[in-house]
């Protein structure tokens, strides 16, 4: 049994190194089989071959390519001043994609996407403070709220007991309907937590507490987007005042049924300064942005273009025209997913990603912080922010050490020297917790010395800054190598062809002019004209010369669309044809018809020419490259490989 144990053992050992091992080496470096995987399921485009076939031919492939780039570095290009720079500026632009923790803001995008198929109507007791003793007080009457409603109390009740909202004593704590995104995230998270009919245990947000009653749910509505007609009541207005509003309201209504131009009725009359100059059009909403009455009215219209009624809310009298509902996206596909993580940039929930990455800088810098005396601190710190004398403390000075990030110090001067420069931000200096501003002291240490080494501790960015360095180092040197030399070296040029003139051949065709244009009714007109008169073609194309292009040439059969070999003969006029690919139409004068295949001359064959022979000096380059990096394939590692079909 424990020899079979141990065979055992011993299989799995040789699985496991067989799966670490290399895969290729080129002189002294090597290839993974995980880094070969890796690129062969990145970038392998060979659909056409069996995998196995496939997989080799990227081999041969990502070889090359290894021994390209070597010799690149081996040429020192990567010491270029153009690709340091380049370098440098991909690194910052792709730079901020990693500066964000991608697991939690997916995270985030899903719960959203989930979130926003549901619609809740809310209500709400609100209970302020400002101050550790308010605070206190705020804390236990929202548990006082909390025990009373758990006694069975209504919610009514106890809403206007304790809510502090303004408007309790009319809507007795109800809110109306919310969306997704209609609240701060951690009340949001509240609301949609808080049971059916049932009621939120106290929440503490930063200046007040809140206790949520769910009345109901429904299935979202999603945005929607309306122009209005505003005649506002002003608060003191006497009961014909608003009488007469109401019939003026009435009024416009009646002409917009008539057929008047809603915009002109908007610039006329609306009294909404924000939105009466463009043609009275509100941006997109969703439940929960305005007065929950006017809600209503623009959530029930059903058809584009209609209208409401002219109805009555705190602002005064409305008359409301749908533009465009659009309903919540419930799906999680990719698409919907980035649409909302789009939606979360600069919201409170991109907040929490940023934190999450916060802490996972904390962790892999290696981050301590020490303990200093909080009273003192807070002294000295003082001191700086006032411009007064610095106390002298036995336990905090300048070389005090506040915190470690790996194994560098973090001294206390430092900070304070931060805080000389915060204190002239009037946003900052409206802040005296000299805590929160070492927490953020130390962030900005942590963040940027992550930020500055992110190829040390994120391997998917030290990944992909590397592809690129390498694409532009390989790039860099077929230029050297390859396009540069075979452009410059006309003799080497000129050479090859001499020696591969037999391969360089005209294949069957016509020498001739060819009139093309996407214009069928122009080109039809004037091929009706050349028929009757080809030597006078050039007469005949002034009219059309800015319609018609006319070019000179030596044409294989094959790039000439609708022209069958042995089709024309010299003089000729071939048939108008369209090229489907292009949707060109065109047609054909031969002036000379070649049956057989010819020599093309240097100068015919110079383009051909020139891209063998770039290809001739690639693999002269190849050939030298093996040499100073012998190739060896671990074949039971391929093997490894090719039999996981």
């Amino acid at each position: 049994m424990e020899k079979k144990l141990f065979a055992l053992l011993i299989v799995l050992l040789g699985i496991t190194n067989l799966n670490a091992q290399t895969l290729l080496t080129y002189g002294p470096y090597k290839v993974s089989k995980e880094e070969f995987l890796r690129a062969f399921k990145k970038n392998n485009n060979d659909s056409s071959s069996p995998a196995n076939e496939a997989i080799r031919n990227y081999l041969d492939l990502y070889t090359r390519y290894k021994l390209k780039v070597r010799s690149a570095y081996d040429m020192k290009l990567d010491t270029l001043p153009s690709q340091k720079a380049e370098l440098e500026a991909f690194r910052e632009q792709v730079r901020g994609n990693y500066l964000i923790d991608d697991s939690t803001l997916r995270a985030l995008s899903k719960e959203a996407l989930q979130r926003s198929a549901t619609d809740i109507r809310l209500a709400h007791i609100y209970i302020p403070y400002s101050g550790e003793k308010d605070a206190e007080q705020a804390r236990a009457k929202a548990l006082a709220a909390a025990d009373e409603l758990g006694k069975g109390i209504p919610f009514e009740q106890v809403a206007l007991k304790y809510s502090a909202d303004p408007a309790v004593k009319t809507n007795k704590g109800e809110l109306g309907w919310i969306a997704a995104f209609t609240l701060p995230y951690s009340l949001e998270t509240l609301a949609y937590t808080t049971p059916l009919k049932g009621y939120s245990k106290p929440f503490q947000s930063p200046r007040a507490w809140h206790i949520f009653h769910k009345l109901e749910e429904r299935p979202a509505k999603g945005s929607v987007w309306v122009a209005q007609i505003l005649l506002g009541v002003p608060g003191d207005a006497s009961p014909a005042e608003k009488a007469y509003l109401k019939g003026k309201a009435d009024s416009i209504y009646t002409a917009l049924r008539n057929g008047a131009d809603f915009a002109v009725m908007a610039r006329e009359f609306s009294t909404d300064n924000f939105t009466y100059n463009n043609e009275g059009i509100l941006q997109p909403f969703i439940p929960g942005t305005y007065e929950a009455g006017f809600e209503e009215v623009a959530f029930a219209l059903k058809e584009v273009n209609g209208l409401s009624q002219p109805f009555q809310t705190s602002q005064g009298y409305h008359i409301l025209k749908l533009l465009r509902r659009d309903r919540p996206v419930l799906d999680e596909s990719e698409e919907a997913m980035a649409n909302m993580r789009n939606k979360l940039m600069g919201t409170d929930r991109y907040a929490i990603a940023q934190d999450a990455i916060e802490r996972k800088a904390s962790r892999v810098v290696g981050f301590k912080e020490l303990p200093l005396p909080r009273q003192h601190v807070d002294a000295y710190a003082a001191a700086v922010w006032d411009d007064k004398v610095i106390p002298s403390f036995s336990d905090l000075s300048p070389n005090s050490v506040m915190a470690t990030i790996g194994k560098t110090p973090v001294k206390f001067v430092s900070f304070i020297n931060y805080l000389a420069e915060q204190k002239q931000d009037p946003t900052a200096r409206a802040n005296r917790n000299f805590e929160d501003h070492k927490q953020a002291f130390l962030r900005k240490l942590v963040m940027e010395e992550y930020s500055n080494n992110l190829e040390k501790y994120d391997p998917a960015f030290a990944a992909q800054v590397k592809e690129f360095r390498d694409g532009n180092l390989l790039f860099e040197a077929m230029q050297r190598k390859v396009w540069d030399k075979a452009s410059n070296d006309t003799n080497g040029l000129r050479k090859y062809y001499e020696q591969n003139k037999g391969k360089y051949l005209w294949e069957p065709g016509i020498d001739g002019i060819l009139f093309s244009t996407t214009d069928s009714v122009a080109l039809a007109l004037y091929h009706q004209q050349v028929k009757q008169a080809p030597k006078a073609w050039r007469e005949l194309l002034t009219p059309f010369q800015n319609t018609i292009q006319a070019d000179s040439g030596r044409y294989e059969y094959q790039q000439l669309p609708g022209v069958p070999a042995g089709s024309l003969a010299r003089g000729m006029v071939s048939p108008m044809k369209v090229n489907e690919a292009d949707g060109n139409y065109s047609f054909i004068i031969a002036k000379e018809v070649y049956p057989s295949r010819q020599p093309r001359t240097y100068v015919d064959a110079i383009g051909l020419a020139m891209n063998d022979y770039q290809s001739f000096l690639e693999e002269e380059w190849i050939r030298s490259l093996k040499k100073t990096y012998p190739v060896k394939v671990n074949e039971p590692v391929l093997q490894s490989i090719l039999t996981k079909k």
